[in-house]
């Protein structure tokens, strides 16, 4: 494990023997520190950080080779605990794509196993058709490039057959869900009223350049009757001159006509 100074310059901190393997970064057991996710040839282990630069002896998730798996870590079930799919190379005969659900404390549940029938390759987790839900690519290469696509998508649970008010012990559970649902609502509740501050401040916007907008279109309009009201009176003027050169040419005309006695 190598510290890094700031600068682009790192110093050798520990090793650990692990064997071929790759790794994924994460803070599986919400302390704050960077913990590691290692395929190796051992096994699948979990490596937590003590925030010093140094790994716990390390927790075997998966027995078994994992030399050339691939591990992408994401929260899948959006409860706030990351969590981490794999692709485990068994061999000729296929690979397994596993889904692990953390706890929050270091811990994981395998949740959905799929066979893919070929040699796993590599992994990918994105949002492929934006319905906020995980899904994931899987690229295998035995004998051609293959693709398996995993969308994500949610589940309802009935947890009423396991929840029992006779005993201390179901209380307790009972109550545990009930706290979390409860903190969950107001999560998401929070979530619903930001978006709606976000959305009348929007609104809000939105209705101040609409005000602008027919300020500016009035400042148009009174600047276009001005103009028009500036050219009536000026083609009075010229009109009103007209008519009295015309009318001084006429008495001038008169007034020489008189002269000769005409």
């Amino acid at each position: 494990m190598f510290l890094g100074y700031g600068t682009g310059a790192f110093v050798l901190a520990s090793t650990y023997t692990s064997g071929y393997g790759l790794v994924e970064t994460g803070d599986f057991n919400g302390d704050g520190n960077a913990d590691i996710i290692s395929a190796e040839n051992t096994g699948l282990k979990l490596y937590l950080g003590n925030g010093s630069g140094t790994l716990d002896a390390g927790v075997l998730i998966k027995a078994g080779s994992q030399s050339g798996s691939s591990v992408e870590v994401v929260d899948f079930n959006d409860d706030g605990n990351l969590d981490f799919i794999l692709q485990d190379r068994q061999g000729a005969e296929g690979s397994e794509t596993t889904v692990f659900l953390g706890d929050g404390a270091g811990g994981f549940d395998q949740s959905q196993q799929f066979n893919d029938m070929f040699l796993g390759h590599d992994i990918a987790v994105l949002k492929v058709n934006n319905d906020d839900f995980y899904d994931f690519v899987a690229l295998g290469n035995s004998t051609g490039e293959q693709l398996a696509l995993g969308l994500g998508q949610s589940q309802d649970v009935d947890a009423r057959g396991d929840l029992k008010l006779t005993t201390q012990e179901g209380a307790q559970k009972l109550l545990g869900i009930l706290d979390f649902s409860l903190n969950e609502l107001v999560e998401r509740r929070s979530g619903i009223e930001a978006q709606q501050n976000r959305l009348e401040s929007a609104m809000q916007a939105n209705l101040i350049s609409v005000e602008s907008l027919q300020a500016a279109k009035s400042q148009i309009l009174d600047a276009d009757i001005a103009q028009s009201t500036a050219e009536l009176a000026r083609g009075q003027i010229l009109q009103q001159a007209s008519t009295s050169v015309l009318g001084q040419a006429n008495v001038s005309i008169q007034m020489v006509l008189s002269l000769l006695d005409i």
